[in-house]
């Protein structure tokens, strides 16, 4: 497995960490929770939307979704 930044920063700060395998064609984290034997509630996904000047980073639990339009109208954004 190739080594992702994220990776790399976390060995840096020696932070302790698990990397999982899986097939990268299915994006659902439900899928993915289910592959790796992980129970879905402990499970998320890292969203980013792209506002008119920022940048926003939203954790998700995997069987939920995020509300584009209830997002932007709590940041203010289109």
């Amino acid at each position: 497995m190739e080594k992702t930044m994220v990776m790399k920063i976390l060995e840096q700060k020696k932070i302790a960490y698990n990397a999982y395998e899986y097939d990268p064609v299915h994006l659902d984290a439900v899928y993915v929770a289910n592959t790796l034997s992980q129970d879905v509630r402990k499970v998320f996904k890292t969203l980013v939307a792209k506002g008119e000047k920022k940048y926003y980073v939203f954790m998700v639990p995997s069987s939920k979704e995020l509300d584009l339009k209830k997002v932007a109208s709590i940041l203010n954004e289109k």
